[in-house]
């Protein structure tokens, strides 16, 4: 089902099929940069997919032949630093509040804002194609939201990666745990669907307080994450799923979930 003028939007296209939604960025000609106008449009996919109980998991894509170049450098700088954080006061690359899984497939680049989007998503995949990092140092600029993100993720890289303006391939990534699989190029968006289906698999109220935990406690000591996951294991212990689940296990059957 295709959501896209439904929704009004214009650089974004959505769809939702068989439990999964699909929010692809649509300005290929422009490697689909991000605008004022896109981070709105994403948001309004985001909050349509935080609440739909049918979606399950949602895959963020770029259409053509790069995921995202970054900020539409036509922007004036104060405008770059404003619209990152609207509407709604949510950075356009933090998407931890979105109780359902996002997985990323970003094929050509993923660069400056585009890779601060890339690492907000839970699973990542790339093409064989691709090339990710923060090169803003070689064009004279600064990233807005990768001294927050690439250290999360590569503590002791992400400094030369940052200073350098090195951009990573689609091997490297692999190998340093930013991705979870590289596709052929052409076979990026099948992959993708493919991860999204396994998790499918799982119960949907699992997947979605475990995303909870991991958001909360992921840089806190580990009594403290204790601390904070135990209300979000008490809320799970009284959904449909976990006695479902637990049922489904004691009776050696294959268990039946509940749409989210």
């Amino acid at each position: 089902m295709d959501l896209t003028q439904e929704f009004g939007l214009r650089t974004v296209k959505y769809e939702k099929k068989a439990k999964i939604a699909y929010v692809t960025l649509n300005r290929p000609d422009k490697l689909n940069p991000l605008s004022f106008e896109t981070v709105k449009e994403l948001l309004r996919c985001w909050e349509d997919i935080h609440t739909d109980r049918e979606i399950w998991v949602a895959i963020l894509a770029g259409e053509g032949r790069s995921f995202c170049a970054g900020w539409d450098q036509d922007l004036e700088e104060d405008e770059l630093i404003l619209g990152a954080v609207r509407p709604k006061g949510i950075l356009y690359c933090d998407l931890d509040w979105v109780k359902k899984p996002i997985i990323c497939a970003a094929q050509g680049y993923a660069i400056g804002g585009g890779m601060s989007l890339f690492l907000g998503a839970d699973v990542r995949i790339v093409s064989e194609d691709a090339k990710i990092g923060y090169s803003q140092p070689k064009i004279g600029i600064i990233s807005i939201g990768g001294a927050m993100r690439l250290p999360a993720h590569l503590p002791g890289l992400a400094r030369w990666y940052m200073l350098s303006g090195e951009l990573i391939d689609a091997e490297e990534a692999y190998r340093l745990g930013l991705v979870v699989k590289v596709a052929p190029n052409g076979k990026l968006l099948e992959e993708a669907t493919g991860l999204a289906e396994k998790i499918i698999e799982c119960s949907p109220m699992a997947v979605q307080h475990t995303k909870e935990e991991i958001a909360v406690a992921a840089n806190v000591s580990m009594y403290e994450g204790y601390r904070l996951c135990r209300p979000i294991m008490n809320r799970f212990y009284q959904t449909e799923d976990y006695r479902e689940g637990k049922g489904a296990f004691m009776a050696k059957r294959k268990p039946v979930w509940k749409n989210c």
